[in-house]
């Protein structure tokens, strides 16, 4: 699958602003994105349970809405793809490590099989991910499996078997499998005794934690609602016993 993943065009971030500014700017670009097309999704459901109930006003309601967001949609990706240049990936040092890593990860999501995505080059951000273009940036150099595993997670949200948010995606790429629990998640609080200095979780603790994520899930099918808080606390205890 990754053949056609290599041959596609690679997404670069251009323009001559300075680097943070317009690393944020699209980030609020495709953040927005994202949820207009989700509420999109919405809308249709709406307007067919409207159908149902024999609504008409309803329904034509919940159309007029989608025509709306639908254009505001077309004007974010136009802005976006002004502030994006496209072009193929000069295997540079470094960037062919990276594919050997996304080959590597891509093997654990069976959700992604058959999906063609995009790959960029992030010069600053470690990872992004856009759900309505199925496209994820990287840097091109040392980037983690852990980092690899958040941004594809972030093309299952969104009603694809992983819910919302930052926590939820770091939680469900440490319970995928253990190659991803490399380095410390972004979104989860973890002890020093788990996570070194500069960022990586130390190698005697990396199946602790992916086995702790796993149970997490598990009492998240239970009804478990503060799950995540009880795998941080779950984590704290079984690595205070490791000393």
């Amino acid at each position: 699958m990754w053949t056609t993943f290599r041959s596609r065009s690679l997404w670069t971030r251009g323009g001559e602003r300075e680097g943070t500014m317009l690393e944020n700017v699209n980030y609020n670009l495709m953040e927005t994105i994202t949820i207009i097309s989700r509420s999109l999704h919405r809308y249709e459901n709406y307007a067919r349970d409207a159908s149902e109930s024999d609504c008409r006003s309803c329904r034509e309601i919940w159309r007029k809405i989608a025509e709306q967001r639908e254009m505001e949609l077309e004007m974010l990706l136009s802005e976006l793809h002004s502030h994006i240049n496209t072009r193929k990936l000069a295997l540079k040092k470094g960037q062919g490590r990276l594919f050997d890593k996304l080959d590597q990860a891509r093997a654990l999501f069976p959700e992604l099989e058959g999906r063609t995505i995009k790959v960029g080059v992030s010069e600053r951000s470690d990872g992004l991910a856009s759900t309505d273009e199925w496209a994820i940036w990287f840097r091109s150099r040392n980037v983690s499996f852990y980092v690899i595993g958040h941004e594809l997670t972030h093309l299952l949200q969104g009603g694809r078997g992983v819910p919302e948010g930052e926590r939820s995606c770091d939680l469900f790429t440490l319970a995928r499998d253990q190659l991803f629990c490399d380095a410390a998640p972004g979104y989860l609080d973890l002890p020093s005794t788990v996570v070194t200095h500069n960022g990586w979780v130390r190698i005697g603790r990396r199946y602790m934690l992916h086995h702790i994520a796993k149970e997490a899930l598990e009492e998240r099918d239970k009804g478990r609602r503060n799950y995540i808080k009880w795998f941080e606390q779950e984590v704290k205890r079984f690595a205070s016993k490791m000393y």
